[in-house]
């Protein structure tokens, strides 16, 4: 099944499928779908020049979805490309749970919405957190990968042992003796310098800044606060030196 035929039969009205009217920005049709023992992800498909064009998986980062990090590039790419940007669990409307926030988990993720969708092999582009769930996707699905793009990452976020063990500490009880009810009104907020562009020192927010917050909402704070542990103590060192 390549991504133009996925997009083929898609539209606004069917189910599973997100549609989003944002002035100023064309968002390509959203897509939810549940992958058997993983829960509902969500993701974003854009059909390239032909069914033969390479695929082009979009990997968002931190505090971000796919919609959020990558809706600049979602024209631009697609006059080469066919592309998949997902949202990564516990991000946007990505797959969420209580079990703990874990990379491997994503990059899983993410190799099973590919087996899902019958895309034999894609070149998996990653920002920030997307770097080390590229990684680990070319480390734990090998036969996937035909190519990768790193953008603002690492194979190690912080270098010495004693300071990813410090850095994962205090990340640790900060996401323990958090409540999700009180992270639902404070995260938004606290995060706003994240954003693509400004929600202060404006009378009036555009439809894009709009979209934005509404898109930060969405996350999981818990598992946001957790993916923060786990991109600090994440290193590749080992298996690509």
């Amino acid at each position: 099944m390549t991504v133009n035929r996925i997009l083929g039969r898609s539209s606004a009205e069917e189910p599973g499928v997100v549609s989003e009217g944002v002035s100023g920005l064309e968002l390509p049709l959203g897509r939810r779908l549940k992958l058997q023992g993983r829960g509902t992800t969500f993701y974003r498909a854009v059909a390239g020049p032909s069914p033969d064009a390479p695929t082009v998986v979009l990997l968002h980062g931190w505090v971000a979805s796919g919609g959020l990090n990558w809706y600049g590039a979602f024209g631009p790419l697609s006059e080469h490309f066919n592309i998949i940007a997902p949202d990564l669990r516990g991000h946007g409307r990505g797959i969420k749970n209580r079990k703990r926030f874990r990379l491997t988990d994503c990059a899983d993720d993410v190799a099973a919405l590919c087996r899902e969708l019958e895309i034999d092999q894609a070149i998996f582009c990653g920002y920030s957190m997307g770097g080390p769930v590229g990684q680990l996707i070319w480390h734990r699905h090998p036969e996937l990968v035909s190519g990768l793009v790193f953008a603002a990452t690492a194979g190690s976020f912080i270098p010495a042992l004693q300071q990813r063990l410090i850095f994962a500490g205090s990340m640790a009880m900060l996401a323990s003796t958090t409540r999700t009810t009180q992270l639902a009104t404070r995260l938004p907020s606290a995060l706003r310098t994240r954003l693509p562009v400004p929600l202060r020192g404006t009378a009036r927010p555009s439809s894009i800044q709009v979209w934005a917050a509404q898109e930060m909402q969405r996350h999981d704070p818990r598992m946001v606060l957790e993916a923060g542990t786990s991109i600090g103590t994440f290193s590749s060192r080992r298996w690509i030196g």
